[in-house]
């Protein structure tokens, strides 16, 4: 669906449509405020790390090499009770994760921050329904939840009435960060409990 055709269906669902500087400033703040950050990418959380780089809200690191991640299977389950870990990866495939505070020395990352990044689809196509799983997932757990697809999504009109009946605010707009992918980005952000305010949104790119 070309980018067009996105925004005019946003629109007749009543979805506000905004700049990306808006977006970037609600990006930021959210950054500045989030407890527990969690990332459903395509890569190794470089979409989270463009959007610190892109606001200026924290210094950034070299995110190319990132041996300090944890991939959670059987061997490996540090971060999650094992229980939490087993019904992740049965949802999303791949995960990595890093310890809260591990930036913290480094001015990458606030002390109570959590960054996880699940890796929940290949680019291409991804079904709407995979993407709303993810949501609902995370939305449970109480977690911030920010999740960016390179890929098309099989019914993009369905996923958009979905999101517009969950949530009292959505957003759709440029993307804030300038970081270049293969097809689109969209993201949506649901902002912690524990700070109230601001809304969540999706920002798509063609």
């Amino acid at each position: 669906m070309i980018k067009i055709k996105r925004y005019e269906l946003a629109d007749k669902l009543g979805i506000e449509i905004v700049d990306a500087d808006t977006m970037g400033c609600i990006v930021a703040d959210i950054i500045k405020n989030t407890h527990t950050w969690v990332d459903f990418a395509s890569g190794r959380g470089e979409f989270s790390l463009a959007l610190i780089k892109r606001n200026s809200v924290l210094n950034i690191w070299n995110f190319e090499k990132r041996p300090d991640y944890v991939e959670i299977i059987d061997k490996a389950r540090k971060l999650l009770p094992s229980e939490e870990s087993t019904r992740i990866y049965n949802i999303t495939g791949k995960i990595e994760m890093v310890p809260r505070g591990i930036y913290a020395s480094e001015g990458i990352l606030q002390n109570s921050m959590d960054v996880v990044s699940l890796h929940c689809y290949e680019p291409g196509k991804i079904s709407e329904q995979n993407v709303i799983n993810a949501i609902d997932y995370v939305l449970k757990s109480g977690g911030h939840v920010i999740i960016t697809l390179d890929s098309e999504v099989d019914n993009y009109k369905k996923l958009l009435k979905y999101l517009k009946k969950r949530f009292s605010k959505v957003m759709i707009g440029n993307h804030p960060t300038g970081y270049p992918q293969t097809s689109y980005t969209f993201a949506l952000w649901h902002r912690h409990p524990e700070f109230p305010g601001i809304p969540p949104f999706i920002c798509i790119k063609k």
